[in-house]
């Protein structure tokens, strides 16, 4: 029965092809930050790659689009802050980049049976978030995300970055759908399944090792105190004053909704002429929402914090109001003696224009004399979405008696290149000031966990409209808060400020790399093959003295592992 069943997936009939097609886009949505399950993203390729491996079904790439774009629509919406228009664009560019991957890889591995190329497949995938990475996508896409809760394999990324568990995560397809086919065949397949399990557990054994030691034990700590207070009532309140009219925003909505598109008409008209004779409730629901980050600030430091995280963006405010907020920081932080690191989204006023940046999303950090020590500009500002001035591009290593600190801001963290700053520069905590909304809670704060993990600091990010995160170097969580379970969105905890050196640090992003001297290398050999066989074909025709048996030594490979 097993066999018959085997059977059926390598000759699939036209239930069995669209069965596989129906589980891969199960796996699609079950993948999405919204409804994650993690072994999902383990079988949603394994089923599409059986599809493409083995179905005769007539149109068979265009039922593989079909199959792939409604479900990463689904998946997506309300994940990524753009406009439905904007996230149409997305998700067929993303349909069409999935089905010339299949396609490349069908192409390679056409009549090629040996285990070794069972690592085209991973390595075609771990190539394009490679790539991907590159630009101001950052890591957001990447499928090694969706590991985070699997604390044992995503030490993996201190030596290979997130591309050690994307290769591992395709490579299983690869090789489940290679040892389907062998079993059908009846050929050996058990030293393929050895090889993989061999790795897997090497892997995890690293693992293991390395989440259960503790190498910031001795280290001495921080005690941060992450505050948050939301601020969407200021954005109510500048749009009945721009209107004449009220607005309820849902702490859930996404960017993308419309009632913070309609909203957003305040803060536009603010942006554009901050009158404070126009903008009278704005101005009270910007001075209240300062009051009670510095309450709940001092709340923080009751609790016996050394330094105070506000969230990103928490005190907005025009740039005329600056000065005074700052004076107020350096104030508190000179009374009780901590570090301050206030998150603000500064407005430049001005007519908007469609290429005028309007926003300086910073940090300003004052040390516990009152002095301002860094101001941090924000390094990537989310695309198509955050119109705000950007930083240089550079963490900076902050002194402390405590150890080594360093300011970032959300979407920061998706941009490996800078973030390997931190082991570079032996940074013992980055502190990430970030802002989320319901549909990529809490998957968006895990995702930053990478960071850590890869370049052996701590993390305390506190978030507003998400999960406030503080983890250890292994990505062990000291404590958390969700900002959607009704706490008061105070954290305080004891943090490790130490680096513990990774071979990530040191040899970057080696993996990627190695994908793509694999990739030329299979693709060497596929060309190889196919002008060969062309040949010999050719000879055929033309030599009468080639012998059938020559002809298949040469057209088909060898069976072997």
């Amino acid at each position: 029965m097993q066999r018959s069943l085997i059977h059926r997936l390598t000759q699939p009939t036209t239930t069995i092809s669209v069965l596989l097609l129906v589980l891969g886009a199960i796996g699609i949505l079950l993948s999405s930050p919204k409804w994650l399950v993690p072994v999902a993203p383990w079988l949603s390729p394994a089923f599409f790659l059986c599809y493409v491996q083995y179905t005769t079904l007539r149109r068979k790439w265009l039922w593989l689009f079909v199959a792939i774009v409604p479900a990463s629509a689904v998946a997506t919406l309300d994940v990524m802050p753009f406009p439905w228009f904007v996230l149409v664009f997305v998700v067929l560019l993303d349909g069409l980049k999935n089905i010339v991957l299949y396609g490349i890889h069908r192409w390679l591995t056409r009549n090629q049976q040996q285990f070794i190329w069972t690592l085209v497949f991973p390595s075609l995938w771990t190539v394009r978030e490679f790539v991907e990475t590159q630009g101001d996508i950052g890591t957001f896409a990447s499928v090694a995300n969706t590991q985070y809760s699997f604390s044992w394999l995503i030490q993996l990324a201190s030596v290979t970055g997130i591309w050690g568990i994307t290769f591992l995560l395709y490579w299983f397809a690869a090789v489940l759908v290679w040892a389907i086919g062998k079993y059908a065949a009846r050929q050996p397949f058990a030293r393929g399944l050895l090889v993989y399990g061999s790795t897997l557990a090497v892997v995890l054994s690293f693992g293991i090792y390395r989440y259960y030691s503790n190498e910031t034990a001795s280290a001495k700590t921080l005690t941060v105190g992450g505050v948050t207070v939301p601020n969407l009532h200021v954005l109510e309140r500048l749009y009945t004053d721009a209107t004449g009219k009220s607005v309820q925003i849902d702490p859930k909505a996404s960017p993308a909704s419309a009632v913070l598109q309609e909203a957003n008409r305040g803060l536009i008209a603010f942006i554009e002429d901050p009158a404070p004779a126009r903008f009278q409730l704005g101005y009270q629901a910007i001075q209240q929402q300062q009051d009670s980050l510095f309450s709940l600030s001092e709340r923080a430091v009751a609790r016996g914090a050394n330094l105070v995280l506000w969230s990103e963006g928490s005190a907005l405010l025009p740039k005329s109001g600056e000065p005074a907020l700052i004076q107020r920081g350096q104030a508190f932080a000179r009374r009780y003696r901590v570090y301050l690191l206030m998150a603000m989204g500064t407005i430049l006023p001005g007519k908007l224009t469609s290429d005028r940046l309007f926003l300086e999303n910073k940090t300003v950090l004052v040390d516990p004399g009152g002095r301002v020590i860094n101001t941090f500009y924000k390094n990537h500002p989310v695309p198509m979405v955050e119109r705000s001035l950007p930083g240089d591009g550079r963490v900076p290593a902050i002194q402390t008696p405590y150890g080594t600190i360093a300011p970032s801001i959300c979407y920061d963290a998706e941009h490996i290149g800078t973030m390997r700053q931190l082991g570079w520069k032996n940074i013992g905590l980055l502190l990430l000031p970030s802002g989320d909304w319901y549909g990529i809670a809490p998957y968006h704060s895990y995702m930053a966990v990478f960071r850590a993990v890869e370049n052996g600091c701590s993390l305390a990010r506190q978030v507003s409209g998400g999960l406030s995160i503080f983890t250890d170097y292994r990505g062990n969580v000291l404590a958390s808060n969700d900002f959607f379970s009704g706490n008061d969105r105070l954290t305080v905890v004891n943090m490790p400020v130490a680096n513990v050196p990774t071979l990530y640090t040191r040899f970057g992003d080696w993996l990627a790399w190695l994908c793509v001297s694999l990739l030329v290398v299979f693709t060497g050999k596929a060309l190889f093959d196919r002008i060969n066989r062309d040949r010999t074909m050719h000879r055929h025709r033309t030599d009468k003295s080639l012998t059938d048996d020559e002809l298949r030594t040469v057209s088909v490979p060898k069976q072997n592992l």
